[in-house]
Protein backbone atom coordinates (compact mmCIF):
# COMPACT_ATOMS: atom_id res chain seq x y z
CA UNK A 1 0.00 0.00 0.00
CA UNK A 2 1.27 3.46 -0.85
CA UNK A 3 2.45 5.43 2.14
CA UNK A 4 0.02 8.34 2.47
CA UNK A 5 2.17 10.49 4.74
CA UNK A 6 5.47 11.98 3.73
CA UNK A 7 7.39 15.12 4.50
CA UNK A 8 7.15 18.14 2.22
CA UNK A 9 10.92 17.72 1.76
CA UNK A 10 10.36 14.73 -0.55
CA UNK A 11 9.60 17.10 -3.40
CA UNK A 12 13.00 16.51 -5.00
CA UNK A 13 12.42 12.78 -5.14
CA UNK A 14 8.99 13.38 -6.59
CA UNK A 15 10.36 15.64 -9.31
CA UNK A 16 12.91 13.01 -10.30
CA UNK A 17 10.11 10.46 -10.44
CA UNK A 18 8.19 12.90 -12.64
CA UNK A 19 10.98 12.90 -15.20
CA UNK A 20 10.79 9.11 -15.45
CA UNK A 21 7.01 9.07 -15.61
CA UNK A 22 7.04 11.50 -18.52
CA UNK A 23 8.27 8.74 -20.78
CA UNK A 24 5.48 6.26 -20.10
CA UNK A 25 2.73 7.62 -17.84
CA UNK A 26 -0.53 8.05 -19.74
CA UNK A 27 -3.93 8.99 -18.51
CA UNK A 28 -7.35 8.79 -20.14
CA UNK A 29 -9.91 11.05 -18.43
CA UNK A 30 -13.43 9.74 -18.46
CA UNK A 31 -15.68 12.73 -18.02
CA UNK A 32 -16.15 16.11 -19.66
CA UNK A 33 -16.21 19.48 -17.93
CA UNK A 34 -19.96 19.60 -18.49
CA UNK A 35 -20.71 16.12 -17.23
CA UNK A 36 -18.44 15.79 -14.20
CA UNK A 37 -20.93 17.12 -11.66
CA UNK A 38 -23.73 14.79 -12.77
CA UNK A 39 -21.47 11.76 -12.64
CA UNK A 40 -20.18 12.48 -9.17
CA UNK A 41 -23.16 13.98 -7.44
CA UNK A 42 -25.33 11.09 -8.63
CA UNK A 43 -22.80 8.51 -7.47
CA UNK A 44 -21.45 7.31 -4.15
CA UNK A 45 -18.90 10.14 -4.06
CA UNK A 46 -21.67 12.50 -2.99
CA UNK A 47 -21.55 11.29 0.60
CA UNK A 48 -19.16 8.32 1.01
CA UNK A 49 -19.28 6.42 4.28
CA UNK A 50 -16.14 6.61 6.44
CA UNK A 51 -15.33 4.23 9.24
CA UNK A 52 -12.44 3.58 11.60
CA UNK A 53 -10.88 0.69 9.70
CA UNK A 54 -7.18 0.05 9.36
CA UNK A 55 -7.28 1.01 5.66
CA UNK A 56 -5.90 4.48 4.98
CA UNK A 57 -7.83 4.79 1.75
CA UNK A 58 -9.86 2.86 -0.78
CA UNK A 59 -9.99 3.21 -4.56
CA UNK A 60 -13.30 3.29 -6.40
CA UNK A 61 -13.00 3.54 -10.18
CA UNK A 62 -10.55 6.45 -10.58
CA UNK A 63 -11.16 8.07 -7.21
CA UNK A 64 -9.24 7.70 -3.95
CA UNK A 65 -11.45 7.85 -0.87
CA UNK A 66 -9.47 8.80 2.23
CA UNK A 67 -10.62 6.60 5.09
CA UNK A 68 -8.77 6.43 8.38
CA UNK A 69 -9.35 6.81 12.09
CA UNK A 70 -9.06 10.16 13.85
CA UNK A 71 -6.24 8.67 15.92
CA UNK A 72 -4.23 8.10 12.74
CA UNK A 73 -4.84 11.68 11.61
CA UNK A 74 -3.69 12.97 15.00
CA UNK A 75 -0.46 11.00 14.64
CA UNK A 76 0.12 12.44 11.16
CA UNK A 77 -0.41 16.00 12.41
CA UNK A 78 1.80 15.57 15.46
CA UNK A 79 4.66 14.07 13.46
CA UNK A 80 4.58 16.68 10.68
CA UNK A 81 7.52 19.07 10.95
CA UNK A 82 6.77 21.11 7.83
CA UNK A 83 3.72 23.01 6.64
CA UNK A 84 2.03 20.35 4.52
CA UNK A 85 0.73 16.83 4.98
CA UNK A 86 1.52 15.01 1.76
CA UNK A 87 -0.74 12.38 0.19
CA UNK A 88 1.43 10.47 -2.25
CA UNK A 89 -0.41 8.46 -4.93
CA UNK A 90 2.26 8.65 -7.63
CA UNK A 91 2.47 4.83 -7.86
CA UNK A 92 -1.26 4.43 -8.52
CA UNK A 93 -2.44 4.58 -12.13
CA UNK A 94 -5.34 6.66 -13.42
CA UNK A 95 -6.31 8.62 -10.32
CA UNK A 96 -8.37 11.71 -11.10
CA UNK A 97 -10.03 12.68 -7.79
CA UNK A 98 -9.48 12.49 -4.04
CA UNK A 99 -12.33 12.46 -1.51
CA UNK A 100 -11.60 13.66 2.03
CA UNK A 101 -13.95 13.63 5.01
CA UNK A 102 -14.65 17.27 5.84
CA UNK A 103 -13.54 16.56 9.42
CA UNK A 104 -10.07 15.65 8.13
CA UNK A 105 -9.78 18.94 6.22
CA UNK A 106 -10.96 20.88 9.27
CA UNK A 107 -8.53 19.18 11.66
CA UNK A 108 -5.57 19.71 9.32
CA UNK A 109 -6.51 23.36 8.91
CA UNK A 110 -6.91 23.85 12.67
CA UNK A 111 -3.39 22.46 13.09
CA UNK A 112 -2.14 25.28 10.79
CA UNK A 113 -1.18 22.80 8.10
CA UNK A 114 -2.02 22.42 4.44
CA UNK A 115 -2.04 19.44 2.11
CA UNK A 116 -0.40 18.43 -1.12
CA UNK A 117 -1.55 15.60 -3.35
CA UNK A 118 0.89 13.89 -5.70
CA UNK A 119 -0.41 11.91 -8.68
CA UNK A 120 1.23 10.60 -11.82
CA UNK A 121 -0.01 13.55 -13.86
CA UNK A 122 0.96 16.28 -11.41
CA UNK A 123 0.88 17.78 -7.96
CA UNK A 124 -1.69 20.05 -6.37
CA UNK A 125 -0.97 21.95 -3.15
CA UNK A 126 -3.49 23.71 -0.89
CA UNK A 127 -2.16 25.78 1.99
CA UNK A 128 -3.85 26.12 5.35
CA UNK A 129 -5.84 29.21 4.31
CA UNK A 130 -7.42 27.29 1.43
CA UNK A 131 -8.45 24.45 3.74
CA UNK A 132 -9.96 26.92 6.20
CA UNK A 133 -12.03 28.58 3.48
CA UNK A 134 -13.22 25.20 2.16
CA UNK A 135 -14.46 24.10 5.57
CA UNK A 136 -16.67 27.20 5.66
CA UNK A 137 -18.38 26.41 2.35
CA UNK A 138 -21.14 23.97 1.49
CA UNK A 139 -23.18 21.74 3.77
CA UNK A 140 -21.85 18.27 2.95
CA UNK A 141 -19.52 16.02 4.89
CA UNK A 142 -16.88 15.55 2.17
CA UNK A 143 -14.38 17.57 0.17
CA UNK A 144 -13.66 16.19 -3.30
CA UNK A 145 -10.64 17.49 -5.21
CA UNK A 146 -10.63 16.79 -8.95
CA UNK A 147 -7.33 17.10 -10.77
CA UNK A 148 -6.60 15.34 -14.05
CA UNK A 149 -5.67 15.82 -17.69
CA UNK A 150 -8.59 16.21 -20.09
CA UNK A 151 -8.94 14.50 -23.44
CA UNK A 152 -9.75 16.89 -26.25
CA UNK A 153 -12.81 14.87 -27.17
CA UNK A 154 -14.32 15.91 -23.84
CA UNK A 155 -14.11 19.59 -24.83
CA UNK A 156 -16.53 21.55 -26.96
CA UNK A 157 -15.65 22.27 -30.59
CA UNK A 158 -15.19 25.92 -29.67
CA UNK A 159 -12.69 25.03 -26.98
CA UNK A 160 -10.84 22.57 -29.21
CA UNK A 161 -10.54 25.20 -31.93
CA UNK A 162 -8.31 27.49 -29.79
CA UNK A 163 -5.85 24.74 -28.83
CA UNK A 164 -2.54 24.09 -30.55
CA UNK A 165 -1.49 20.59 -31.56
CA UNK A 166 0.50 19.69 -28.45
CA UNK A 167 -1.37 21.69 -25.81
CA UNK A 168 -2.25 19.87 -22.59
CA UNK A 169 -5.55 20.60 -20.83
CA UNK A 170 -6.03 20.06 -17.10
CA UNK A 171 -9.23 20.09 -15.09
CA UNK A 172 -9.15 21.37 -11.50
CA UNK A 173 -12.30 21.52 -9.39
CA UNK A 174 -13.38 21.17 -5.75
CA UNK A 175 -16.73 20.18 -4.29
CA UNK A 176 -17.73 20.54 -0.65
CA UNK A 177 -20.50 17.98 -0.46
CA UNK A 178 -22.26 18.80 -3.74
CA UNK A 179 -21.42 22.52 -3.58
CA UNK A 180 -19.20 23.67 -6.43
CA UNK A 181 -16.46 25.87 -4.93
CA UNK A 182 -15.80 28.95 -7.08
CA UNK A 183 -13.65 31.07 -4.77
CA UNK A 184 -11.34 30.48 -1.85
CA UNK A 185 -8.75 32.16 0.32
CA UNK A 186 -5.10 31.21 0.49
CA UNK A 187 -2.76 29.74 -2.09
CA UNK A 188 -3.38 26.76 -4.36
CA UNK A 189 -0.56 25.64 -6.65
CA UNK A 190 -0.48 23.10 -9.45
CA UNK A 191 2.67 21.53 -10.87
CA UNK A 192 2.52 19.35 -13.99
CA UNK A 193 5.16 17.59 -16.12
CA UNK A 194 6.07 19.29 -19.40
CA UNK A 195 8.64 18.15 -21.98
CA UNK A 196 7.27 19.99 -25.00
CA UNK A 197 8.42 23.03 -26.95
CA UNK A 198 9.26 26.35 -25.32
CA UNK A 199 8.54 29.06 -24.33
CA UNK A 200 5.72 27.68 -22.19
CA UNK A 201 2.47 29.42 -21.32
CA UNK A 202 -0.53 28.60 -19.13
CA UNK A 203 -4.07 29.83 -19.77
CA UNK A 204 -7.49 29.44 -18.22
CA UNK A 205 -9.88 28.00 -20.81
CA UNK A 206 -13.46 29.32 -20.74
CA UNK A 207 -16.52 27.57 -22.15
CA UNK A 208 -16.74 30.04 -25.03
CA UNK A 209 -13.14 29.37 -26.05
CA UNK A 210 -11.59 32.46 -24.48
CA UNK A 211 -8.09 32.07 -23.04
CA UNK A 212 -6.93 34.02 -20.00
CA UNK A 213 -3.22 34.20 -19.17
CA UNK A 214 -2.12 32.46 -15.97
CA UNK A 215 1.42 33.37 -14.78
CA UNK A 216 3.62 30.31 -14.53
CA UNK A 217 7.14 29.02 -13.93
CA UNK A 218 8.81 26.55 -16.29
CA UNK A 219 11.64 24.48 -14.82
CA UNK A 220 13.53 23.19 -17.85
CA UNK A 221 15.84 21.00 -15.80
CA UNK A 222 13.07 19.15 -13.99
CA UNK A 223 10.65 19.42 -16.92
CA UNK A 224 7.75 20.85 -14.93
CA UNK A 225 5.42 23.84 -15.15
CA UNK A 226 3.96 25.40 -11.98
CA UNK A 227 1.16 27.92 -11.64
CA UNK A 228 -1.02 29.40 -8.90
CA UNK A 229 -4.81 29.28 -8.97
CA UNK A 230 -7.24 31.90 -7.78
CA UNK A 231 -10.21 30.19 -9.38
CA UNK A 232 -11.01 26.65 -10.56
CA UNK A 233 -11.58 25.66 -14.16
CA UNK A 234 -9.88 24.14 -17.21
CA UNK A 235 -6.25 25.12 -17.74
CA UNK A 236 -4.14 24.85 -20.88
CA UNK A 237 -0.38 24.27 -20.80
CA UNK A 238 1.50 24.65 -24.06
CA UNK A 239 3.74 26.72 -26.30
CA UNK A 240 3.32 30.47 -25.84
CA UNK A 241 3.58 31.73 -29.41
CA UNK A 242 3.43 35.35 -28.26
CA UNK A 243 6.23 35.15 -25.72
CA UNK A 244 8.91 35.84 -28.32
CA UNK A 245 7.56 39.40 -28.68
CA UNK A 246 8.03 41.81 -25.77
CA UNK A 247 4.73 41.98 -23.97
CA UNK A 248 3.70 44.66 -21.47
CA UNK A 249 2.99 43.05 -18.14
CA UNK A 250 2.68 44.08 -14.52
CA UNK A 251 6.10 44.39 -12.89
CA UNK A 252 4.92 42.11 -10.05
CA UNK A 253 3.68 39.33 -12.29
CA UNK A 254 2.54 36.33 -10.26
CA UNK A 255 5.12 33.60 -10.69
CA UNK A 256 4.47 30.60 -8.51
CA UNK A 257 7.27 28.61 -7.00
CA UNK A 258 8.20 25.21 -8.33
CA UNK A 259 6.17 23.86 -5.43
CA UNK A 260 4.36 25.72 -2.79
CA UNK A 261 4.92 24.84 0.81
CA UNK A 262 3.61 28.02 2.40
CA UNK A 263 6.62 28.33 4.72
CA UNK A 264 8.84 30.20 2.24
CA UNK A 265 12.01 29.78 4.28
CA UNK A 266 12.04 26.01 3.57
CA UNK A 267 11.93 26.22 -0.23
CA UNK A 268 15.21 25.63 -2.10
CA UNK A 269 16.36 28.45 -4.37
CA UNK A 270 16.26 28.09 -8.13
CA UNK A 271 19.24 28.65 -10.40
CA UNK A 272 19.51 32.24 -11.60
CA UNK A 273 17.05 32.81 -14.48
CA UNK A 274 17.76 36.54 -14.85
CA UNK A 275 19.95 38.27 -17.40
CA UNK A 276 20.16 41.45 -15.31
CA UNK A 277 20.98 39.83 -11.95
CA UNK A 278 24.56 38.73 -11.35
CA UNK A 279 26.00 36.62 -8.56
CA UNK A 280 28.16 39.63 -7.64
CA UNK A 281 25.12 41.85 -6.98
CA UNK A 282 24.35 42.57 -3.33
CA UNK A 283 20.72 41.57 -3.90
CA UNK A 284 21.48 38.31 -5.78
CA UNK A 285 20.33 35.89 -3.05
CA UNK A 286 17.35 38.09 -2.21
CA UNK A 287 16.04 38.11 -5.78
CA UNK A 288 16.36 34.33 -6.14
CA UNK A 289 14.67 33.90 -2.77
CA UNK A 290 11.54 35.89 -3.65
CA UNK A 291 11.39 34.56 -7.21
CA UNK A 292 11.61 30.90 -6.23
CA UNK A 293 8.72 31.43 -3.81
CA UNK A 294 6.44 33.27 -6.21
CA UNK A 295 6.54 36.47 -4.16
CA UNK A 296 8.10 38.51 -6.97
CA UNK A 297 8.53 37.72 -10.64
CA UNK A 298 10.11 38.95 -13.84
CA UNK A 299 9.04 42.06 -15.72
CA UNK A 300 9.84 40.59 -19.14
CA UNK A 301 12.45 38.65 -21.04
CA UNK A 302 15.22 39.17 -23.55
CA UNK A 303 13.92 38.33 -27.03
CA UNK A 304 15.98 36.47 -29.62
CA UNK A 305 18.08 34.59 -27.13
CA UNK A 306 18.45 30.89 -26.42
CA UNK A 307 20.12 31.40 -23.05
CA UNK A 308 18.30 29.93 -20.07
CA UNK A 309 18.82 33.07 -17.96
CA UNK A 310 16.95 35.42 -20.29
CA UNK A 311 14.38 36.85 -17.87
CA UNK A 312 14.45 40.47 -16.74
CA UNK A 313 13.95 41.29 -13.05
CA UNK A 314 14.73 45.01 -13.32
CA UNK A 315 16.16 45.34 -9.80
CA UNK A 316 16.66 49.10 -9.94
CA UNK A 317 13.15 49.88 -11.16
CA UNK A 318 11.14 52.06 -8.81
CA UNK A 319 8.67 50.30 -6.53
CA UNK A 320 5.07 51.49 -6.81
CA UNK A 321 2.32 51.37 -4.22
CA UNK A 322 0.47 48.66 -6.16
CA UNK A 323 3.61 46.55 -6.42
CA UNK A 324 4.43 46.54 -2.71
CA UNK A 325 0.91 45.63 -1.55
CA UNK A 326 0.89 42.80 -4.10
CA UNK A 327 4.23 41.55 -2.77
CA UNK A 328 2.96 41.54 0.83
CA UNK A 329 -0.32 39.97 -0.28
CA UNK A 330 1.51 37.06 -1.89
CA UNK A 331 3.81 36.70 1.10
CA UNK A 332 0.68 36.24 3.21
CA UNK A 333 -0.68 33.57 0.83
CA UNK A 334 -2.94 35.83 -1.29
CA UNK A 335 -5.99 35.65 1.02
CA UNK A 336 -9.38 36.81 -0.25
CA UNK A 337 -10.84 39.79 1.56
CA UNK A 338 -14.60 40.18 2.07
CA UNK A 339 -14.15 43.95 2.27
CA UNK A 340 -15.45 46.41 -0.31
CA UNK A 341 -12.95 48.24 -2.49
CA UNK A 342 -12.62 51.68 -0.83
CA UNK A 343 -10.71 53.42 -3.63
CA UNK A 344 -12.11 55.12 -6.71
CA UNK A 345 -8.87 54.73 -8.68
CA UNK A 346 -8.54 50.95 -8.18
CA UNK A 347 -10.59 49.08 -10.80
CA UNK A 348 -12.09 45.80 -9.66
CA UNK A 349 -10.43 43.97 -12.57
CA UNK A 350 -6.97 45.52 -12.01
CA UNK A 351 -4.21 42.94 -11.44
CA UNK A 352 -3.52 44.46 -8.01
CA UNK A 353 -7.12 45.07 -6.85
CA UNK A 354 -7.37 41.99 -4.61
CA UNK A 355 -4.11 42.90 -2.89
CA UNK A 356 -5.13 46.53 -2.38
CA UNK A 357 -8.51 45.61 -0.87
CA UNK A 358 -6.84 43.08 1.44
CA UNK A 359 -4.12 45.50 2.53
CA UNK A 360 -6.62 48.30 3.20
CA UNK A 361 -8.87 45.97 5.19
CA UNK A 362 -5.86 44.71 7.18
CA UNK A 363 -4.79 48.24 8.05
CA UNK A 364 -1.50 47.91 6.18
CA UNK A 365 -2.12 50.73 3.70
CA UNK A 366 -4.26 53.84 3.55
CA UNK A 367 -5.24 56.10 0.71
CA UNK A 368 -3.71 59.40 -0.34
CA UNK A 369 -6.93 61.37 0.11
CA UNK A 370 -10.13 62.00 -1.82
CA UNK A 371 -10.85 58.26 -1.90
CA UNK A 372 -7.77 57.55 -4.02
CA UNK A 373 -5.02 54.96 -3.60
CA UNK A 374 -2.59 56.18 -6.32
CA UNK A 375 -1.53 52.68 -7.38
CA UNK A 376 1.10 53.89 -9.85
CA UNK A 377 2.78 56.32 -7.46
CA UNK A 378 6.28 55.40 -6.36
CA UNK A 379 6.82 54.53 -2.71
CA UNK A 380 9.59 56.11 -0.65
CA UNK A 381 12.01 54.28 1.62
CA UNK A 382 10.45 55.71 4.77
CA UNK A 383 6.95 54.71 3.64
CA UNK A 384 8.26 51.24 2.86
CA UNK A 385 9.47 50.99 6.45
CA UNK A 386 6.02 51.99 7.69
CA UNK A 387 4.30 49.34 5.55
CA UNK A 388 6.66 46.59 6.74
CA UNK A 389 6.05 47.45 10.39
CA UNK A 390 2.29 47.38 9.82
CA UNK A 391 2.57 44.05 7.98
CA UNK A 392 4.73 42.61 10.77
CA UNK A 393 2.05 43.60 13.28
CA UNK A 394 -0.67 42.09 11.09
CA UNK A 395 1.22 38.80 10.62
CA UNK A 396 2.28 38.61 14.30
CA UNK A 397 5.95 38.88 13.33
CA UNK A 398 8.06 40.23 16.17
CA UNK A 399 10.70 42.77 15.09
CA UNK A 400 13.33 42.14 17.73
CA UNK A 401 16.21 44.64 17.95
CA UNK A 402 19.33 42.96 16.57
CA UNK A 403 21.58 46.00 16.84
CA UNK A 404 21.82 49.41 18.48
CA UNK A 405 20.22 52.14 16.41
CA UNK A 406 22.65 54.91 15.48
CA UNK A 407 20.96 57.99 14.03
CA UNK A 408 21.67 58.61 10.36
CA UNK A 409 23.37 61.70 9.04
CA UNK A 410 20.03 62.73 7.51
CA UNK A 411 17.97 61.66 10.54
CA UNK A 412 16.21 65.03 10.64
CA UNK A 413 14.88 64.42 7.13
CA UNK A 414 12.81 61.41 8.25
CA UNK A 415 9.16 62.45 8.58
CA UNK A 416 7.75 62.31 12.10
CA UNK A 417 5.22 59.60 11.25
CA UNK A 418 7.98 57.30 9.95
CA UNK A 419 10.67 57.77 12.63
CA UNK A 420 9.57 54.84 14.79
CA UNK A 421 9.09 52.50 11.81
CA UNK A 422 12.52 53.36 10.38
CA UNK A 423 14.13 52.68 13.74
CA UNK A 424 12.31 49.34 14.16
CA UNK A 425 13.18 48.05 10.68
CA UNK A 426 16.81 49.11 11.01
CA UNK A 427 17.21 47.60 14.49
CA UNK A 428 15.64 44.33 13.25
CA UNK A 429 18.07 44.21 10.33
CA UNK A 430 15.34 44.53 7.69
CA UNK A 431 16.53 47.89 6.37
CA UNK A 432 19.88 49.62 6.30
CA UNK A 433 21.39 52.92 5.29
CA UNK A 434 22.86 54.11 2.03
CA UNK A 435 26.22 55.69 1.28
CA UNK A 436 27.51 58.32 3.69
CA UNK A 437 25.50 56.96 6.62
CA UNK A 438 22.32 58.30 5.08
CA UNK A 439 18.89 56.68 5.20
CA UNK A 440 17.55 58.67 2.23
CA UNK A 441 13.97 58.57 3.53
CA UNK A 442 12.45 60.37 0.55
CA UNK A 443 14.28 58.38 -2.15
CA UNK A 444 12.13 56.01 -4.14
CA UNK A 445 12.46 52.38 -3.07
CA UNK A 446 13.49 49.81 -5.69
CA UNK A 447 12.47 46.26 -6.52
CA UNK A 448 15.85 44.99 -5.30
CA UNK A 449 15.36 46.69 -1.93
CA UNK A 450 11.89 45.17 -1.60
CA UNK A 451 13.29 41.70 -2.38
CA UNK A 452 15.98 42.12 0.28
CA UNK A 453 13.48 43.29 2.90
CA UNK A 454 11.14 40.37 2.21
CA UNK A 455 14.04 37.91 2.48
CA UNK A 456 15.12 39.37 5.82
CA UNK A 457 11.58 39.55 7.17
CA UNK A 458 10.87 35.89 6.38
CA UNK A 459 13.90 34.79 8.37
CA UNK A 460 12.36 36.44 11.43
CA UNK A 461 9.04 34.59 11.21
Amino acid sequence: MTNIKMSGKRITAFLLCFSVLLSFATFAPFFSSDAYEDRYTDNIYDEPVFDDTTELYTIVDETVVINFAIEKLSQMIESETGSLITFDFVKIDNISAIVFPLTVIERISMANLGIEIIMQHGLISLNRQVLASLSAQGTGTTVTIYFHEMERSALSETQQHVLSTYDLVYFVQILVGTYNVTSFGGTMTVMVPYSGETPVGVWRLFGDGRLEDVPSVHDRTRMTVSFMLNRLSLFVVGVDHHAAQPQPMPPILALPPEIIPPDPIDIPMLSNPFADVSSSDWFYDDVLFVFSRGIMGEVGNQPDTIEQNNLIFSPNTSLTRSMIVTILHRLEGAPLSPAINPFIDVADDAWYSGAVVWAADAGIITGVGDGRFAPSANITRQDLAVLFVRYARYSSTTLLPMSVYIPFADQSSISAYAVTAVRQTVEAGIMGGTTGNRFAPHDTATRAQAAAMIHRLVTLR
